[in-house]
């Protein structure tokens, strides 16, 4: 299997400024055909995410140059088992803190975001950008928003497409800001969606809209189709 990362930018929903960018992981098969990516990360090994997680962040540190220049934020995801890995590996841990415009976005699905959890609170002491990632998909609730100090939360796609035309998502978003006062949208699709979500009043939005609009350069500019096979 072969993978390739790209990155999906983040705009600020105040001045239309690209405030970070995100790097994801896209999976080809043996035969030359794209394979789902959720489907795909939940087959691998812990070893295979650890050593993918490791080509991330070397590939970030190689484009360091182009997100410091332009005051980039640039995000990895990482799941409970990654942050085990951050907490054990003393490598990773020194690229971390010598680079230090790296977020890291937490899953929902930690079992532990409203419990005390030593790994997690290691990262924390390693970055200044930690977010809270898909809030709003199911598992985490107000009470991990409030256990620690997130840089950043970022709102589930589904959720914020579901209630975006409701009182929920304004309450919500008015509550978690009460905490953490940067909050992306994710799934801004079209015109309506960034409207909506410019008058919610966040920090930043992702999604299709940006990539249909004047961010392909910057795309095509970091991603650079590095690849390696497992």
């Amino acid at each position: 299997m072969n993978v390739r990362f790209i990155v999906e930018p983040i705009f600020s929903l105040h001045n239309n400024k690209l405030i970070a960018m995100e790097v994801l992981s896209r999976f080809k098969l043996d035969n030359g055909m794209q394979a789902p990516t959720i489907k795909i990360l939940k087959m691998l090994r812990q070893d295979v995410k650890n050593k993918l997680l490791n080509k991330q962040v070397e590939w970030v540190v190689a484009n360091k140059k182009f997100f410091i220049e332009n005051n980039i934020i640039c995000s990895v995801n990482v799941d409970d088992g990654l942050c085990a890995f951050i907490y054990e590996d003393k490598r990773i841990q020194k690229i971390i803190k010598e680079n230090d415009f790296i977020a890291f976005e937490i899953s929902e699905n930690h079992p532990n975001l409203d419990m005390d959890d030593s790994m997690i609170d290691f990262l924390f002491s390693l970055s200044g950008y930690i977010w809270l990632d898909d809030f709003g998909s199911n598992n985490a609730t107000m009470s991990a928003v409030i256990k620690r100090p997130y840089h950043a939360i970022k709102i589930d796609k589904s959720f914020l497409q579901h209630n975006i035309e409701n009182r929920t998502i304004s309450e919500t978003i008015k509550r978690i800001k009460e905490f953490v006062p940067y909050v992306i949208a994710e799934g801004i699709e079209n015109e309506v969606y960034h409207k909506m979500s410019v008058e919610l009043d966040l920090w930043g939005g992702q999604g299709y809209y940006f990539l249909n609009t004047n961010m392909s350069n910057h795309c095509e500019m970091v991603s650079n189709y590095l690849s390696f096979d497992f």
